[in-house]
């Protein structure tokens, strides 16, 4: 299980502050957040969570995926997996903010080794949909 259903509840509220993206002219918007993850199940279930909360939520299986999306669309955060085959997520964020220097960036990774994040943090799973908001509130500068 990747969201663990048996940590003792809290009530957490996280407010979407609308704001205009660096690379968006338009009116104010909820913040676009790209995940990229090659575990369909883990990914389906990050999506419902910020979308559920009023984030604007855009998909990848990989590297190359998400390259296009953020190539083509105004992406705020990149929340990525970090071990993903072909691109892994410090190179896909690399590539990514070559692309979008102001791009915001949050990792995860499944493995217990001591993994650094040189840009972004990095949070662990097993996920808690709490601590997923938090930190992306957090990267947002909500």
């Amino acid at each position: 299980i990747l969201f663990c259903p048996n940590r003792e509840p809290t009530p957490f509220s996280y407010s979407i502050r609308m704001f205009h993206s660096p690379d968006y002219n338009g009116p104010l918007m909820a913040p676009t957040i790209l995940i990229v993850e090659d575990e369909p199940l883990v990914c389906e279930t990050i999506e419902l969570i910020l979308s559920d909360r009023g984030y604007e939520v855009l998909t990848a299986a990989n590297g190359a995926g998400a390259l296009r999306l953020v190539a083509e669309q105004p992406v705020d955060l990149l929340f990525t997996d970090v071990a993903m085959p072909g691109m892994n997520g410090f190179e896909l964020a690399a590539e990514a903010k070559r692309l979008r220097p102001a791009l915001r960036v949050l990792f995860m990774t499944g493995y217990d080794e001591k993994t650094e994040a040189d840009d972004g943090k990095l949070i662990r799973k097993p996920l808690h949909a709490e601590d997923v908001l938090m930190e992306i509130n957090e990267a947002l500068g909500n």
